[in-house]
C-alpha cells in the first residue's frame, strides 16, 4: 500500500510539472518560433543529423554530439521513422522531456540520500519539483540548449551509483561526456564515491568486532583513519590489503575507463573542445567559485534562514580559520582578469546586467566575500552528515569545472549547484516551502522578463529577449 501511494505521488507531481511546463513550453515557443541564440548553431547541425547527413559539422559549435544524436534517437523512436522529422517545436519538445526525466531522477537521489525521511514522502516529491524548477536550468529545457541533457545524464549517473549499478553509471556518464565535454570531471567525481564508499566499507568492515568504535564516514578523522589502516594492511596482511584494493579497483575502474579514452580524445583532438578554439580556450579563473558561491546564496536563502544558527556554531568554533578563509577569498576575487568579451557584449544574457551593474565594479563586488562565506557555512553545517571523502572529491570536482572557464555564465553553475544541494542536510517543512515559492517566483519573473523586455539589433533580424 506504501508503494502505491508513494508511485501515486510521484506521478501527480510530475503531470503537475509537466501540465505547467507544457503550458510554459507553448508561450515561449509563441513568442520565439525561430532559433534563439546558440540554437542558431545547434539546430541546423541536429537537423542534418535527422536528415542522415553525419558528415557535415558547424565549426562554431564546440561540443561533441551527443545531444543531437539523443535527439535523433528520441524523435526516430516515438516517430518510428529511421529519419525522423526535426523541427524547432520538435527538439525544443526533447528538453521538455529530458525536463520530466530530471525530475524522476531527483526524486530517485533523495530517496537514498534522505533515507530517514521515508514517513514523509511529500518531502522528497516537493524536493524534487523544487529542484527541477531550479530557474537557470528551467529556462533551458524550453530551448534546444545542451544544458538540459547533460544535467540529467548527470544526475542520472549520480543515481545509478547510489542504486549500486556502477557499470550503467559509468556508462551513462560517457553518454554525459558527448553531450558536454566537462562532465568527464563529474564521471571522475562519482568514481571518487564509488571507490571511497569502498575503502571506507572495508575499514569499518575490519572494525565490526563488538566494542571497537565504530566508523563516521563523515568525520575529520577518516582520512587519518583509512591511510591507517590501509598502511597496517600493508604491513600485516598483504593478503587482505589486495582484497580490499580490488573492491576499490572493481568499483572505480568503469569510470576510470571512461575518463582515459576522455584523454586520449584529447590527445588525439589537440584540445578539450570541438569546432572554434579561440572563444573557448583554459584560463585560471578562480573567481568564478566566488561567482558560482555567491549566486548559490540567492537559491540557498530559505535554507540559510532555516540553518542560521548552525551556520553561526560552525563559524564561532573556528573563528580564526574562517577569518582566514575570508581573506583567501579576498585575494581569489582580486586576481580576476579581463572579463571575457562575449560577456561585455551580449546583452541579452543576465550576466551581462550583473557584471555591468555589480561584478564589474572593484569596490561592489567585495560584497561577494561575505555571501561566499555564508554559502560555505551553510555547505560546512548542512553537509555535515555526508561523507567527508566525498564532499572534498565534489569541492575538487566544483574547483575543475569553474576555475577553467574565463566566460563568466550562469549555466556552468547547473550541475555543481544541484549536486551541493543534494548534499544538504533535508530542510523543513518551512523552508523547502520556501524554497519552491523563490524558484517558481523567479522563474515567473525571468518569463515575464523574456515576455515584454524585447530589442532589437542591427546586424540580427528579429527581435532580441533576455535570458540566464
Amino acid at each position: 500500500m506504501q508503494v502505491q501511494w508513494h508511485t501515486a505521488g510521484l506521478l501527480a507531481t510530475v503531470a503537475v510539472f509537466a501540465g505547467t511546463a507544457t503550458l510554459v513550453f507553448h508561450h515561449v515557443y509563441r513568442l520565439q518560433p525561430t532559433p534563439f541564440i546558440d540554437e542558431a548553431f545547434h539546430v541546423p547541425q541536429c537537423q542534418r543529423y535527422c536528415a542522415g547527413n553525419f558528415t557535415q559539422w558547424d565549426d562554431k559549435i564546440t561540443t561533441l554530439p551527443g545531444l543531437y544524436l539523443l535527439s535523433v534517437g528520441v524523435l526516430g523512436y516515438t516517430s518510428g521513422l529511421q529519419r525522423p522529422a526535426c523541427s524547432l517545436y520538435l527538439l525544443r519538445l526533447v528538453n521538455l522531456l529530458f525536463s520530466v526525466g530530471t525530475l524522476v531522477t531527483l526524486y530517485s537521489i533523495l530517496k537514498v540520500l534522505n533515507a530517514e525521511q521515508e514517513r514523509r514522502e511529500w518531502r522528497h516529491l516537493v524536493a524534487a519539483l523544487s529542484l527541477a524548477s531550479f530557474p537557470v536550468l528551467y529556462t533551458f529545457s524550453f530551448l534546444y540548449y545542451t544544458d538540459m541533457a547533460s544535467t540529467l545524464l548527470v544526475l542520472l549517473m549520480y543515481s545509478l551509483h547510489l542504486h549500486r549499478q556502477p557499470g550503467a553509471a559509468a556508462a551513462i556518464g560517457a553518454v554525459s561526456v558527448l553531450v558536454r565535454q566537462s562532465n568527464v570531471v563529474w564521471v571522475a567525481v562519482v568514481g571518487a564515491f564509488a571507490c571511497t564508499d569502498a575503502m571506507v566499507a572495508a575499514l569499518a568492515a575490519a572494525r565490526s568486532a563488538p566494542r571497537r568504535r565504530p566508523v563516521d564516514p563523515s568525520s575529520p578523522r577518516i582520512v587519518r583513519e583509512v591511510l591507517h589502516f590501509y598502511w597496517s594492511q600493508a604491513r600485516h596482511d598483504p593478503l587482505a590489503l589486495a582484497e580490499a584494493l580490488t573492491d576499490v579497483v572493481y568499483e572505480g575502474v568503469q569510470y576510470g575507463a571512461v575518463c582515459a579514452a576522455f584523454v586520449a580524445f584529447v590527445a588525439w583532438n589537440g584540445a578539450l573542445v570541438v569546432g572554434d578554439r579561440s572563444a573557448h580556450e583554459a584560463v585560471l579563473n578562480a573567481p568564478q567559485l566566488l561567482y558560482f558561491l555567491a549566486t548559490s546564496a540567492v537559491w540557498l536563502a530559505p535554507l540559510m534562514v532555516e540553518s542560521a544558527q548552525q551556520m553561526l556554531a560552525t563559524v564561532r568554533a573556528r573563528p580564526a580559520l574562517w577569518a582566514a578563509l575570508a581573506a583567501g577569498l579576498a585575494l581569489l576575487l582580486q586576481s580576476a582578469g579581463a572579463p571575457h568579451p562575449y560577456l561585455l557584449a551580449d546583452n541579452r544574457h543576465v550576466a551581462f546586467y550583473a557584471w555591468r551593474r555589480w561584478l564589474g565594479h572593484r569596490t561592489l563586488r567585495l560584497t561577494l566575500v561575505p555571501v561566499s562565506a555564508a554559502t560555505l557555512a551553510l555547505l560546512a553545517a548542512g553537509g555535515a552528515r555526508r561523507p567527508l571523502l566525498q564532499r572534498a572529491a565534489l569541492a575538487a570536482g566544483t574547483a575543475l569545472v569553474l576555475v577553467p572557464q574565463r566566460l563568466l555564465e550562469f549555466r556552468y553553475f547547473i550541475v555543481p549547484f544541484l549536486l551541493w544541494r543534494l548534499q544538504l542536510r533535508p530542510p523543513g517543512g518551512a523552508a523547502l516551502l520556501a524554497e519552491c515559492a523563490l524558484y517558481a517566483a523567479v522563474n515567473a519573473a525571468v518569463l515575464y522578463l523574456f515576455t515584454v523586455k524585447t530589442f532589437t539589433w542591427d546586424d540580427q533580424p528579429g527581435v532580441q529577449r533576455i535570458i540566464w
